[in-house]
């Protein structure tokens, strides 16, 4: 019986693979690779990059983990949308516009060793819901909500073992849309509101917490939208566990306060996830969970 699978998780300017233990949901070590690669690329450039990912994974889970060939079972790809999952094709204009309307898995398996049908797709936001749920093996969580915070607002749902996308990003908020006030985009402008300063995103706030007069006060009022409008939707999902992830999470002994009080008054579990592209991993590795 087959035990593994890779996983990949695709980012704007990078692929991170890893081959993933389909029993415990865990990086099986030594196998990680982790390859830059620009999304203004042509189609064969990141293509020929996703493959050596993927194959150097199987190589060095082979070489290091003592796991044979015929025991992994495909490749699962945690990769933003628009996207046809089912038949993995590329809808992306406003990234990777190279491989718009591309079949990635016809493609993916010319220069893998792996069949078509073993190459699987999920949105990058259900697959680090779905991995976070698996990984931690608790079987008290039923009903999840994860979010990423990071460039962008992503957000998922997990019910009965499955993952399904959320899209809140676009929710209405405060005479906008979520994503106005959880990304990137929004320190940015909030700091430069404030101070008339430009900085990269949250990182820059982190790093002078202690120092800059704005940098608690921005981080208070994204802890305040956080609970805004993640508290309510917990409510209407009868949600019994939140997860977060993202690179903003790596702030987030400095606004998570407010969130964290309210769902403990409610009983509802919150999962700080260390490792969001490893959620993505095994989620997306475990499309291949029952594959025959």
């Amino acid at each position: 019986m087959k035990k593994y699978a890779v996983g990949a998780d695709i980012g704007g300017g990078h692929i991170k693979t890893a081959v993933i233990n389909l029993e415990n949901f865990q990086v099986i070590e030594g196998s990680d690779v982790y390859i830059k690669v620009r999304e203004s690329e042509n189609a064969d450039v990141i293509l020929s990059v996703w493959a050596e990912a993927i194959n150097t994974s199987v190589g060095k889970a082979i070489n290091f983990g003592n796991i044979h060939k015929e025991d992994i079972e495909g490749v699962g790809l945690a990769i933003p949308g628009p996207f046809d999952y089912e038949d993995g094709i590329s809808l992306m204009k406003h990234k990777f516009s190279s491989l718009y309307i591309k079949n990635i898995r016809k493609k993916l398996a010319i220069q893998t060793d792996f069949k078509a049908e073993s190459i699987q797709f999920k949105n990058d936001a259900e697959s680090f819901l779905l991995g976070a749920v698996l990984m931690k093996q608790d079987p008290t969580i039923k009903e999840a909500i994860g979010v990423t915070l990071g460039t962008g607002f992503g957000s998922a749902f997990y019910s009965d073992e499955k993952s399904a996308d959320a899209n809140l990003w676009c929710a209405p908020y405060n005479g906008g849309i979520a994503e106005d006030f959880i990304s990137t985009r929004w320190f940015i402008n909030r700091y430069f509101e404030l101070a008339n300063k430009e900085i990269k995103g949250a990182e820059d706030l982190y790093n002078t917490i202690n120092t800059d007069p704005y940098s608690k006060q921005i981080f208070n009022e994204f802890g305040e939208t956080l609970r805004n409008l993640l508290v309510e939707l917990v409510e209407k999902r009868n949600a019994d566990t939140l997860v977060l992830g993202g690179n903003i999470n790596k702030a987030s002994e400095y606004f998570i306060e407010p969130l964290a009080k309210e769902l403990e008054a409610a009983s509802v579990k919150l999962i700080i996830a260390e490792g969001t592209e490893i959620a993505a991993l095994a989620g997306a590795a475990s499309l291949l969970r029952n594959a025959k």
